[in-house]
Formats: C-alpha cells, sequence, structure tokens
C-alpha cells in the first residue's frame, strides 16, 4: 500500500505543498496561548519509515505523472486510478500529490510537526537526501523550527542542511519582548532568537519569522511592538508573517484573564500595536505577509518600498467612524470581505445584516467577545 503520514497543521501558504510527518506533535508543548498539540505526546519518527514513505510519494508521483497526454493530465485515466485504490488513506495521500501537482507545480514539501529540526543533523540529512533523489522537482523544502533548537546547530549544520536542499525556515517567535516571551511561556529568550535568525540568514535559508500583536495584552502593546521590531530591524528575516493574538478557551491566559492577570486586547489595539511595529521598523528587504484570515486588515508589502503603503492602510482604517469600523470587523470575521474598500461590494442583504447586527450590541465588552466568538473557530 503506496501511502504516507501527514499531520494536520502548516503554515497558509504550504496549502498545496506536499506534507510529511517527520516528528509528531510538538516538543514544547508549554505556550501559554496555544492549544494545537494539547493532551498529545511529541515523538520522533523512525528514519527508515520516513525513507520508504518518501518512496511512496515518488510512486504516487510518477503514476500520476504517467496519465499526461498532450502537456495536461488525462482526468479520465486519473478517475480511473484514484477509483480503484483500496482504502480511504491511499485516496487521501493520492489527492494530496495530485493537488501538489495541479495546483503548487510540484514547488514545495513541508515536513512536519512542530519542530522537526528538533532531529538530529545526520538524520535530517539522510531524509533531505531521500527527498532530492525522489522529488527532483522541488524549489522549496520548509519545517518549523524553533529559536532554541536552531541555537544548538552549528553554522557548519546549518551550511550542510541547505546545500542538501533545506531551503526555508518558519519559526514562531511570535514576539521579540522578552517580557512577553515570558508572559507567553514561549520557552526561549531574545538573545536565542536573534542568534537562530542570524544563523538562518547566513546559511542562506529563508527566514519566515510570524509576528502575533497583541499577545502581551494591552498593558504591554507598545513595548511588545518596538522589542519585536528591533528584533526584526537586526535580524532582517525575509518574511514577517503577521498571526493577529487570538485569546482561546482552555489556554492559561484565558485562565489568567479571568483572574485579572491579564487584559485581553481589542481588535483595534491590535491594529494600533502592529502600526507602531511597522513605524519602528528600517528600510529593510522584509516582506510583511497578512496570510492568516484572523488579521483584521490585509496588510503587506515590502518594508523598504511598501511602508508607506502599509501604514496608509493602517490610518484609513482607524480613521473611519466606530459604527463603521465595528461594521467592516463583522463582515470581515464573516468571511464576506478582505478591506474596508470591499464594504462597497456587499450585497444588500448582507450589508442589512451586518449593519442591523452591529447597531444591536452597544457594550464595548459585548462587541469584542462576539469578535473573539468568531476568532475562536479560525485557529
Amino acid at each position: 500500500m503506496k501511502v504516507f503520514e501527514s499531520g494536520v497543521y502548516r503554515p497558509p501558504m504550504h496549502g498545496y505543498s506536499l506534507l510529511l510527518r517527520v516528528t509528531e506533535n510538538c516538543p514544547w508543548n508549554k505556550c501559554h496561548f496555544c492549544m494545537l498539540y494539547k493532551g498529545t505526546q511529541f515523538r520522533t519518527r523512525p528514519n527508515n519509515i520516513i525513507l520508504d514513505e518518501i518512496d511512496n510519494i515518488g510512486y504516487i508521483k510518477d503514476s500520476i505523472l504517467s496519465h499526461v497526454k498532450d502537456g495536461r493530465l488525462d482526468m479520465d485515466s486519473l478517475n480511473r486510478e484514484y477509483a480503484a485504490l483500496r482504502t480511504i488513506e491511499e485516496k487521501e495521500c493520492y489527492a494530496m500529490v495530485f493537488n501538489w501537482i495541479a495546483n503548487n507545480g510540484m514547488e514545495s514539501i513541508f515536513l512536519q510537526d512542530g519542530n522537526t529540526m528538533v532531529l538530529k543533523t545526520n538524520r535530517l540529512l539522510e531524509i533531505l537526501e531521500r527527498i532530492r533523489l525522489r522529488l527532483p522537482e522541488l524549489r522549496i523544502i520548509a519545517s518549523y523550527g524553533r529559536a532554541d533548537t536552531l541555537c544548538l546547530k552549528s553554522a557548519e549544520e546549518f551550511k550542510e542542511l541547505r546545500e542538501a536542499g533545506l531551503n526555508m525556515m518558519h519559526c514562531g517567535y511570535e514576539t521579540g519582548s522578552a517580557e512577553t516571551l515570558k508572559l507567553i511561556n514561549k520557552g526561549f529568550t531574545v538573545e536565542q532568537e536573534l542568534e537562530a535568525g542570524h544563523k538562518l540568514k547566513n546559511a542562506g535559508i529563508t527566514m519566515n519569522l510570524f509576528y502575533m500583536p497583541g499577545n502581551g495584552g494591552r498593558s504591554g502593546c507598545i513595548r511588545n511592538a518596538a522589542e519585536t521590531a528591533r528584533v526584526v530591524n537586526d535580524i532582517e528575516p525575509e518574511y514577517v508573517r503577521l498571526r493577529s493574538f487570538v485569546l482561546k478557551e482552555g489556554t492559561i491566559l484565558r485562565e489568567m484573564e479571568r483572574r485579572g492577570d491579564f487584559v485581553n486586547c481589542t481588535e483595534n489595539e491590535k491594529v494600533e500595536e502592529l502600526r507602531t511595529f511597522l513605524e519602528s521598523l528600517r528600510s529593510l528587504n522584509t516582506t510583511i505577509v497578512s496570510d492568516h484570515i484572523i488579521n483584521l486588515l490585509d496588510v503587506h508589502g515590502l518594508v523598504k518600498t511598501d511602508k508607506g503603503k502599509m501604514l496608509g492602510l493602517i490610518d484609513g482604517y482607524l480613521a473611519l467612524p466606530e459604527d463603521i469600523q465595528r461594521e467592516y470587523q463583522l463582515a470581515r470575521r464573516r468571511f464576506y470581505i478582505n478591506t474596508p474598500t470591499d464594504m462597497e461590494q456587499l450585497g444588500a442583504g448582507e450589508r442589512s445584516y451586518i449593519k442591523r447586527t452591529a447597531d444591536s450590541i452597544s457594550d464595548k465588552n459585548e462587541w469584542e467577545s462576539l469578535m473573539r466568538s468568531y476568532l475562536e473557530h479560525m485557529i
């Protein structure tokens, strides 16, 4: 049976990437804001199994590509082959490889789960060698990597990994503030963030640094923005990917909020923090990316050339009357629109519902609670 194991979680940009589970769950699993891996145990998967599964991916790829006629996939013959597969697992694996070919252009693979870089370098090199052998079409091999784990590898090890094909790392820094790192129990320090970032940059591995506006709470917004900007200015990662903070039920920060030890930011306070962060950035060759629905505003662009445009988008939103801000927030959380200017494109029924709902809630805390109820289902 030609199958391979995939986990659940991956960055949004890897929606059509191949997903290969190299480790299971998260080795830290203690962040005060996260529920992704709660109740699970971290395990590494044996290399011999992983290598066999890479071979299986290669087999499925070759089988699908054998159905190319006149430069196009023959969907009739592909559907017959798919229907003949015996198990749901085989069909799921076949479908992922097909989507990788048809929608990703065979560009990328993401090695799961939460921190594949915990593996010893010789194990990673063996995996990368097999990937390159069986899937030579790949242009991106990516993984999650925690700052503290990355610090354990030497500059020479990073060079070896890059030469073997590992060329993209997704790093959940969340913040560059030492105080906020302690608050959210991230498990590493600002100094480790800087060291890990520079090791990736020096090795030529593309860095996606994740920043979470709002995770320091209301009292920490200015500090969070300024100190995260300081880290980004120092490292100059290729990408900063925005993940606005969502306070989820079941987390320690939610319990802290109930005790009065943490005050959650409003939607607008997170936007204002993001503005302070952007304003504090130097002229960098860093691209800001908003690629998740939890972000209220679709702020994106190269800092060096598009900083004014990004700040203008934020300022335009903040200048809106409060009732229009609310209407936009609800429309965004209902998946109707992506930007404030899209409000004009809403149908009469959608606009009526949005306005009626926004007008019916006068209490600000009740409104923020409604917005949070939508956000909790998005992450």
